[in-house]
């Protein structure tokens, strides 16, 4: 039989690496580079923030005025494709109590930044948690930046997705945690999400994995969780198969990242999992940096670390960086979309047989580094991992290759990259 496959490139990651950036002394001045351009962010009931809806160009253009067929342009932030973030910049933020703030994905499922020139108050929730499981046949919804759940295809379990992602119909169902062994840092940069459970209960999905913020003031962060409240603060958990407590659906966790001169923690600041044999290795990170922190109600894995003189929270020609740039010859996206959020692109690379070769450029990625192409269906629980080599370039720019053989006929498949560094 002849296969006919096509290949989804999904966003690639970013190298572990053992080095991050120098943390400054106490006596650097801390500058956030907020615009202010988003306004004050003060909701007074329940809000599902729509990143869809965000403009796309660089992370520090200035808001525009007026409005087009999606709203006034302010409080809808801006996707950066170069960095792979959704950015608002506020003046201030104030989450009452009562109040919840989530966010439906953009389609290409970026973490979300926010920037924000004055105090930043929290007494109700700001949740970027994986969605729990569902019966609609759907893979299950990751935070924003973290990655998919698996599905029930008809008649038979897809896996997860991201490179910590459980199989299915295995006893390795369960994710493991992006920020502890397969990618993510102590340091939280890059902002990236946890991986997507597996699943072997027929006619459900498994919930998404946690997703990533970064909150950044250029005064104080207060999270509270007032008298009477319950489970306030901020949450970016893995998603799991709700009513199945003790099955082994549990998505990992992911980011969260807050950084102002004062950081005040009485609420809730959580990155976790909700049960499981592997529930250590599915943690989430966490990390606050700042000159005084009050409190410490941190749910998960936790690093403390000093304000630097600018806020690093972004890529540039240092960084190292990986992405997939071929597939037997045909070009793909350099931004591509989830295809959980958009839907399949029919425009995607095409193989007609079994036999895949593919290409993928690295920068800052020394000859040493250990550079692995992961391939998942997305209607069967095939998976595999093919460890790639350099092909041509240099330590600043190189080409690594791999080839391998499909596991299935006919079908869509995910393309994803990562390296990690001596």
């Amino acid at each position: 039989m002849t296969a006919v496959a096509r290949l989804m490139v999904v966003r690639c990651l970013l190298p572990v690496w053992t080095a991050f950036f120098a943390v400054a002394t106490a006596f650097a001045q801390y500058s956030v580079p907020s615009n202010g351009g988003d306004g004050v962010f003060a909701p007074a009931t329940s809000i599902e923030i729509d990143l869809s809806k965000a403009r796309t160009g660089n992370w520090n253009d200035a808001v525009p005025p007026g409005s087009d067929g999606d709203g006034p342009f302010a409080g809808r932030g801006v996707y950066d494709a170069e960095q792979w973030l959704i950015v608002f910049h506020y003046e201030s933020i104030n989450i009452p109590v009562g109040v919840t703030v989530t966010f439906k994905n953009h389609p290409k499922n970026a973490p979300v930044v926010w920037l924000v020139q004055g105090d930043v108050v929290i007494n109700g929730r700001v949740d970027v948690s994986g969605r729990t499981g569902t019966t609609d046949g759907q893979h299950g919804v990751p935070g924003p930046g973290g990655f998919a759940g698996s599905r029930w295809a008809g008649n038979q379990f897809t896996g997860g997705f991201g490179p910590g992602a459980g199989a299915s119909q295995t006893q390795g169902y369960e994710s493991v945690v992006s920020a502890i062994s397969n990618y993510g840092n102590s340091a939280c940069f890059p902002l990236i999400g946890g991986s997507g459970a597996g699943m072997h209960f027929p006619n459900w999905s498994s919930g998404g994995g946690g997703g990533a913020i970064l909150i950044a003031s250029q005064s104080k962060i207060s999270v509270n969780e007032p008298a009477g409240s319950s489970a306030r603060g901020i949450l970016a958990n893995g998603g799991w198969l709700s009513g199945y407590v003790g099955s082994y659906q549990y998505s990992s966790a992911g980011m969260i990242r807050l950084a102002a001169p004062i950081v005040e923690v009485f609420g809730r600041v959580e990155a976790r999992t909700v049960g499981g044999s592997l529930n250590a290795q599915r943690e989430g990170r966490i990390r606050v940096e700042a000159t005084t922190v009050r409190g410490g109600n941190f749910g998960s894995r936790f690093t403390l670390g000093e304000l630097g003189s600018q806020l690093k929270f972004l890529r540039d020609a240092d960084t190292p960086t990986v992405k997939v740039v071929e597939v037997n010859s045909a070009s793909v996206s350099p931004d591509p979309d989830s295809f959980v959020m958009a839907g399949f692109n029919q425009s995607l690379p095409t193989v007609s047989s079994t036999q895949v070769t593919i290409r993928v450029e690295c920068r800052n990625v020394p000859a040493n580094a250990t550079v692995v192409v992961y391939l998942r269906s997305t209607e069967t629980p095939w998976s595999t991992t093919l460890t790639a080599t350099r092909e041509s370039g240099d330590d600043a720019l190189s080409i690594w290759r791999v080839a391998g053989t499909l596991g299935i006929q006919e079908g869509r498949c995910t393309v994803q990259a990562k390296a990690t560094l001596p």
